[in-house]
């Protein structure tokens, strides 16, 4: 039986994102419940100063490649002076980094790896090795979940852990905000929280706004988040001549209070793992449109608790927006059913999946 509680995280991201989120509210869940953890991180990361444990826990390593053979060993030879029994790996080199560690280590720690996005893996070899040698994975959404099954990897060794949010309920503050970022009062407000990168897939949400612009000229479009898709998001802005009716915010450390002056939210992904964002937003009650993209039908049902359309239709979309807009009573009772839906999903639950994942495996052996 399983008696010790030492676990290595290892996250090679650079950036501070969905995935970073659950990791910190992982570490810091696990720390409550007992578990010792240790942070493989690269260096000039951004971890360090956002997940609340010891700071001689984070250890920094280049992991400067899938093959970094170096790193690898490093943390093999860390995993055995540590007593871990466990390293779970958080993003796609990650995956190999926590291989290569095994590989070198004597005490020979599970690997558990946790997919967050909704296609296929890769192909290639070295691909499907890595997910075959893994002990177990986690998928964040029955999306993942079933790519997973049909890549080959075993039923066996899959288990669901879905994502979760710590709730912050601000209280209202809507004329300061607005004034704050330049928007009238009596605006009407269509809002969106996602990295500015393709597969969040800006374009279908910015032309089916240039749909609903033409019949409800006092809205705007707020869009909270950075990426490499900026330019191409900016000159289709451009293009459209919606530069007096949207806002690019960039990334936000005080994102969650935006949910409090959207009067609704929009998710037009055409790849999602799950959408921690989107989850927030229900929490806030608000009224949502999305795409039935990847993970997201987990948390949305049709008519439900949101409206659905199917990905990378921009007409589809602004005619789901507009429904809401008119429909008021509609929209409070979506917002309602959302809100209610939102509790499966907590930080805490995040990490009671995760932690009977860990204990299942390791009382296995």
């Amino acid at each position: 039986m399983f008696n010790g509680k030492i676990i290595i995280h290892i996250n090679t991201s650079s950036e501070l994102r969905g995935g970073e989120r659950q990791t910190k509210y992982l570490a810091e869940g696990l720390e409550k419940r007992g578990w010792r953890n240790y942070i493989i991180v690269r260096p000039k990361n951004q971890l360090q100063d956002f997940i609340d444990i010891p700071p001689d826990r984070f250890l920094e390593i280049p992991m400067s490649s899938e093959l970094d053979i170096s790193s690898g060993w490093r943390i093999g030879r860390m995993a055995d002076n540590f007593g871990a029994k466990i390293i779970h790996c958080h993003t796609a080199h990650a995956h190999s980094m926590g291989l290569l560690a095994k590989f070198f280590s004597k005490s020979k720690p599970k690997v558990i790896i946790t997919r967050r996005v909704d296609f296929l893996p890769q192909s290639g070899f070295f691909s499907k090795w890595k997910y075959r040698q893994a002990d177990h994975t986690i998928a964040i959404s029955s999306r993942i979940e079933d790519i997973l099954k049909k890549s080959g990897v075993d039923p066996q060794k899959i288990s669901l852990a879905p994502s979760g949010v710590r709730f912050e309920l601000n209280e209202k503050k809507e004329d300061k905000i607005k004034q704050e970022i330049g928007i009238p009062a009596n605006c009407r407000v269509i809002g969106t929280i996602a990295a500015l990168a393709d597969h969040k897939d800006y374009p279908t949400l910015i032309n089916a706004f240039k749909i609903i612009i033409d019949k409800y000229p006092n809205t705007i479009l707020l869009m909270l988040g950075e990426g490499g898709e900026r330019k191409r998001i900016e000159k289709l802005i451009a293009d459209l001549s919606l530069q007096d009716r949207t806002r690019l915010l960039g990334f936000r450390n005080d994102a969650p209070r935006f949910f409090n002056i959207f009067d609704i939210y929009v998710q037009s992904s055409k790849l999602e793992g799950l959408c921690s964002s989107l989850i927030e937003a229900m929490y806030h009650r608000l009224p949502i449109a999305a795409s039935a993209a990847g993970g997201i039908p987990d948390l949305i049902e049709h008519e439900i608790n949101g409206l659905l359309v199917e990905p990378q239709n921009p007409e589809k979309l602004a005619v789901a927006i507009i429904r809401l807009i008119e429909d008021k009573e509609l929209a409070e009772k979506l917002g309602e059913s959302a809100h209610e839906k939102s509790l499966k999903f907590t930080d805490d639950k995040m990490v009671e999946g995760t932690e009977a994942v860990y204990l299942k495996i390791l009382n296995s052996e």
